[in-house]
């Protein structure tokens, strides 16, 4: 896939080719600013490519750089929202130390991240895209987190914006994609 995106008459990327495999996990690494971002959107399809494109991913979820929680829900209905199942969703919500019936808005910055990426990894999915989803996360949740992914997205494709080093091995990366 060859992604080419301007804005105005900024260039964020041009002719950038990203070889992306069903099953594999890339890394999407470089400084700030330079276009992972923007690449990531235009695989999810939030954003235009310039380019011809036809790359084919199947179901996508995604956890964006801001948690876009339903703040007026709890935990529990938040993850309801995209899996139906109340055993796979409470199961989750222990794992991840997140109490069940507490509204979002009344959590710490890391409790929500922590309901945000549950809520990607909890919806139907054949790729998951993850910008920098670890901020905010402390060592042992970041741990958690991670077995969880390993663990739940065997052979699914991911794809990880994140400026954390430890990530290209902590989630098996197949490919950095340097930006």
């Amino acid at each position: 896939m060859i992604i080419t995106k301007h804005y105005g008459t900024a260039c964020v990327l041009y002719k950038k080719n990203i070889d992306i495999k069903e099953g594999k996990r890339y890394l999407f690494w470089g400084r700030s600013g330079i276009g992972k971002t923007t690449a990531l959107r235009i695989i999810a399809k939030l954003e235009s490519n310039e380019e011809p494109c036809d790359i084919k991913l199947g179901k996508i979820s995604m956890v964006f750089q801001e948690d876009r929680l339903l703040e007026s829900f709890t935990a529990r209905e938040n993850l309801l929202a995209v899996c139906d199942d109340k055993a796979i969703v409470d199961s989750a919500l222990s794992a991840f130390k997140i109490p069940i019936n507490q509204r979002v808005r009344e959590f710490s910055g890391g409790m929500k991240r922590r309901v945000a990426i549950l809520r990607a990894l909890l919806y139907e999915h054949d790729t998951l895209l993850m910008d920098e989803p670890f901020t905010g996360l402390d060592d042992e949740t970041y741990k958690s987190v991670i077995s969880f992914i390993n663990e739940r997205e065997k052979g699914k494709t991911i794809i990880i914006v994140s400026h954390e080093e430890r990530v290209n091995k902590d989630l098996l990366i197949d490919e950095v994609v340097e930006f």
